[in-house]
């Protein structure tokens, strides 16, 4: 602290220094308390924009989209419609209910949200839950096969 304030007397000892210290540790205050940090469950991470960039096609899903990050993108549409195939026999297997699993995946909405750094709030709570539901179960039953 005593650092602080002895680089806070001499700037403002300087003329040439023109910077307000209080006014941008308010400012810098300010826009921490609007940035989303991330949770301290979060693991899950866009690859970098530079390293996407030396060979995309390497990041990229080519059949089957797990998650949001890559969800509803025209090209792995068909498998969205094989994940709808699994959900009946995970059902049959596990013996539970839609509504069980629906409930269930509810509940824990937030907690699977904060394991991406991205916030994806432009999916709705109906289409989050549904997705999380046909991807877990298609995993679970891509194992079990």
């Amino acid at each position: 602290m005593e650092t602080v304030r002895a680089a806070t007397e001499q700037m403002k000892r300087n003329d040439h220094v023109s910077l307000d210290i209080d006014e941008l540790t308010e400012s810098v205050e300010e826009e921490l308390k609007t940035s989303r940090p991330f949770s301290n469950k979060c693991s899950i991470y866009r690859v970098p924009k530079r390293l996407r960039d030396l060979k995309d096609r390497a990041f990229t899903p080519q059949i089957v989209s797990i998650g949001p990050i890559h969800h509803g993108k025209e090209e792995l549409k068909e498998m969205e419609e094989q994940k709808k195939i699994f959900l009946p026999e995970f059902l049959k297997v596990s013996e539970v209910s839609v509504k069980e699993c629906i409930a269930a995946i509810a509940e824990k909405e937030t907690r699977l949200r904060n394991c991406y750094a991205d916030n994806f709030e432009n999916i709705s709570t109906e289409d989050f839950v549904k997705m999380m539901l046909l991807d877990s179960s298609f995993i679970i039953m891509v194992f079990l096969i």
